[in-house]
């Protein structure tokens, strides 16, 4: 998403480095290692479409479908980005119809590529708004996914969850994952803080439903809650060396505030760089062979819809 409007030239003295340097505003983030596998940056991204990637928070996602009892007939998959989990769900329920849908285009070409990648011949791609699901039939679906998805939207949350009941058949299942903290995004916002000289906040709060608020909503939309809801999942991912020749750090680092960076003149970026190398070692963020590596956590909620339709929620 993109930062709001800034000053039209961003200062970048030496102070500001030194800035950045000089530690975070609140304690750094605990780098102990955990013993979860780290994930390729890629599997945020297009770029997973044509490599065998994959990552835990899919991997979590399909075993928890796995575990509800039945195998599905029917799969949507919404907000699903370069193809997942619906190709991974493809592949773990080789029966079932499955589809894959985004609004961006880049997105639906890379789950396309994907899907194609996969040898996978019952998922179908489609352009499909989540904020917009009147094209689904009324309880013709037996499991809507969405991975990472729910926090994009500023508004109408209520809307979509309510979509998501009506286009569930009674006694299907939503299982949606959502991130619970954003250390990168924080650490991007007052590295730009320090630039600026202003604070620096996103069109809206990506996190104003982590840590379980999100349950009232859930209940409002007429799906209760089953066993592993609200499960919390720890997911390293590491974007590479922050030195050097390495770019995967910028590209995938920055990524709060990219819209802003891209306006910059060129001859700013080594200063810019050095910018956010410093706030993000302050941060914690940097482990000790210098790898940009995050330890962010993210919540599996787990949904059912009953059997009998409940007075007042969303049809």
């Amino acid at each position: 998403p993109a930062a709001p409007a800034a000053p039209s030239a961003i200062p970048t003295p030496a102070a500001v480095v030194a800035a950045a340097a000089a530690g975070p505003r609140r304690p750094a983030i605990t780098t102990a290692a955990t013993t979860r596998n780290s994930a390729s940056a890629e599997w945020l991204s297009g770029g997973a479409a044509l490599q065998r990637v994959d990552s835990p928070v899919w991997n979590m996602m399909v075993t928890h479908v796995a575990s509800l009892g039945r195998a599905p007939a029917s799969i949507l998959d919404l907000a699903s980005g370069p193809g997942e989990p619906a190709c991974s769900l493809a592949a773990r329920f080789p029966r079932a119809r499955v589809t894959a849908s985004d609004i961006v285009p880049t997105m639906l070409t890379s789950a396309r590529a994907r899907a194609k990648n996969l040898r996978l011949k019952r998922v179908q791609v489609c352009e499909l708004d989540m904020t917009d699901l009147s094209s689904i039939s009324t309880g013709s679906i037996d499991i809507v996914t969405v991975c990472l998805g729910l926090h994009l939207i500023p508004e109408g949350l209520q809307q979509v969850l309510g979509g998501i009941s009506r286009v569930l058949k009674p006694g299907g299942h939503c299982v949606a994952t959502l991130w619970d903290d954003a250390p990168l995004v924080e650490a991007c916002l007052r590295t730009m803080q320090d630039m600026t000289g202003r604070p620096w906040s996103l069109p809206h709060d990506q996190l104003a439903h982590c840590g379980g608020r999100m349950d009232p909503l859930w209940a409002t939309a007429g799906l209760t809650p089953t066993a592993g809801h609200n499960t919390i999942l720890a997911v390293p991912l590491n974007l590479g060396p922050i030195g050097g020749s390495s770019r995967t750090w910028w590209v995938k680092g920055p990524v709060a505030v990219l819209p802003r960076l891209a306006k910059c003149p060129a001859d700013e970026l080594d200063e810019l760089k050095d910018a956010f190398r410093s706030r993000f070692r302050a941060e914690g963020l940097v482990t000790s062979r210098g790898d940009l590596e995050l330890r962010q956590h993210c919540r599996l909620m787990s949904l059912r819809k009953g059997l009998v339709v409940v007075p007042g929620a969303a049809r």
